[in-house]
């Protein structure tokens, strides 16, 4: 989103243990974290897991199908060892037959509930870095860009979410697929056939993990397109071209790597017609970006009392900011508005928070009869069963990249400033 050179690009030049050791500290803390927060589910984790709620034996009876299809010459995209003899489709279930396929070594040998505890610690920890990896590009200070990485990786939404949902915590791709895109939207550098690949390559992975958040991600993709064209429309129209091509591209790619998964979801047995649950029950109260759910650490009795009384469940509450947060937000958007960067991520973060309300608006458990623009895509197709709540994973994710540019930029002010330039940006981002 911003068409300057990228100061994390690496360079050709050697890199001595403390170099890689300082390189390195990001990704390892967010592993460390997701080790921490998942520490219920160590003690014993071929039998117990951090939460037997939610979806949880679903999701680990389908990484032992998955398993047993692989091992034994079957497809795991279809199964009747479920509602025997007309079978299901493993394509409209919460199936996850990559990481089952991936995960097969683990599963055979110590059972679908490890491999459920390692996928939501590496769910975790991939959120985290792969936050912190895109949004380097637009805070280089390492300091920044890991706090804009931890808000996001310890954001209300991934705690939530890990309440019996490994598939929305599997979200690491997402930051991955915003980098493809702003390489081929904005910096334009490189080969763009090959960005178009990479892009439609996690796409397919993102479409075999969970597909509400690829069918999410399109969205609020198209979302930011057309927000980049009406902020800078002569930009694009000259870089056209360069986007054409990682288009097409992207599209070859995830055709031959995901082709067949959707045929067999769409054209194989027992495929499914319309919305496959009603989704407005799970829409973000108004008051919930500042009210915690019990999930946040930061709550008392009131907030209690009011949390209980949105709409959805503990899992999907997951959208709160805090009025700190909000503030800061506000600041860096004053200060920086002038930044093409901070001005498109300020869009997209009220955009994807409006869309996250539903299609009717909720307020303190009442849901109103005033209708909101997330009613329009209940209407199509493959975007009708999106749960408006998980929209609240790209509320996060940008609001941990805006504050991340705001304490590069004030570091960046400070610079000369000694240890202050590090400590006052730091203390901020507690």
């Amino acid at each position: 989103m911003d068409p300057d050179p990228d100061p994390a690009a690496p360079r050709a030049t050697s890199v001595s243990g403390p170099d890689r050791l300082r390189r390195a500290w990001p990704s390892l803390t967010f592993l460390a974290v997701a080790v921490a927060v998942l520490a219920p589910a160590w003690t014993n984790p071929s039998r117990r897991a951090f939460c037997g709620c939610g979806d949880l034996a679903f999701t680990t009876w389908f990484f032992s199908w998955t398993s047993y299809a692989v091992t034994h010459g079957h497809t795991p995209l279809v199964t009747d060892w479920l509602n025997y003899p007309y079978g299901v489709n493993a394509m409209w279930n919460v199936s996850l037959p990559l990481p089952g396929l991936l995960m097969t070594p683990v599963t055979l040998a110590f059972g679908p509930v490890a491999t459920y505890n390692v996928l939501s610690a590496v769910g975790v920890w991939t959120a985290g870095w792969a936050a912190y990896t895109v949004i380097r590009r637009w805070a280089p200070w390492r300091p920044a860009a890991f706090a804009g990485g931890l808000l996001f990786q310890l954001s209300p939404f991934m705690m939530g979410q890990q309440l019996g949902h490994v598939h929305m915590n599997l979200v690491g791709l997402v930051p991955l697929m915003l980098l493809c895109l702003d390489e081929l939207l904005v910096r334009q550098r490189g080969r763009a056939w090959l960005w178009g690949a990479l892009l439609g390559a996690l796409a397919a992975a993102q479409l075999l993990t969970a597909e509400e958040v690829l069918a999410s991600a399109a969205l609020i993709g198209l979302v930011g397109l057309l927000v980049l064209v009406l902020l800078h429309p002569r930009r694009l129209t000259a870089q056209i071209r360069y986007a054409g091509t990682g288009a097409l591209a992207a599209v070859v790619s995830f055709a031959a790597l995901g082709g067949y998964p959707l045929y067999v979801e769409f054209f194989g047995p027992q495929a499914l017609h319309g919305a496959v649950q009603l989704t407005d029950r799970f829409s973000v109260d108004l008051l919930e970006a500042v009210v915690p759910s019990r999930r946040v650490w930061l709550r008392n009795e009131a907030t209690n009392e009011v949390a209980a009384r949105f709409t959805g469940n503990l899992s999907e509450n997951g959208a709160y900011l805090g009025i700190t947060l909000i503030v800061a937000l506000l600041l860096v958007l004053l200060v920086h508005r002038r930044v093409a960067t901070v001005r498109a991520l300020s869009v997209l973060l009220l955009v994807t928070f409006v869309l996250s309300l539903g299609s009717h608006l909720h307020v303190n458990g009442t849901v109103t009869d005033f209708a909101l623009p997330f009613g329009a895509f209940q209407r199509l197709a493959l975007l009708e069963s999106i749960t408006p709540t998980r929209l609240a994973l790209f509320t996060s994710l940008f609001a941990g990249a805006l504050l991340a540019i705001g304490l590069d930029r004030l570091h960046a002010r400070m610079d000369g400033g000694g240890a202050l330039s590090r400590t006052l940006p730091a203390g901020l981002a507690l």
